[in-house]
């Protein structure tokens, strides 16, 4: 889920890297977003830039890939990732 985020932001002109990616891995496992949508939002627009047009297209990006979803472990689960441990 979260590689095709990220795929789907570089698709829409969104300057972001594998750094970027690793750096969002890192910030979900250290649970930065405590496991909800919209921490999730804030967190990948924090990393993708300050940009007005980059904004709208990881709210875009964010919103297609959490629609219906009432956390991030529900992606998680949706995506049949197992649990770290």
């Amino acid at each position: 889920m979260f590689l095709q985020f990220f795929t789907s932001l570089r698709d829409a002109q969104v300057p972001v890297s594998l750094r970027e990616y690793l750096t969002l891995m890192e910030a979900l496992n250290a649970d930065l977003a405590e496991q909800t949508v919209e921490n999730f939002y804030y967190l990948s627009r924090a990393l993708a830039g300050e940009g007005r047009a980059q904004s709208r297209q990881v709210r875009s990006g964010v919103r297609h890939r959490v629609q219906g979803l009432e956390s991030l472990l529900d992606a998680i689960e949706k995506a049949d990732i197992p649990p770290n441990g």
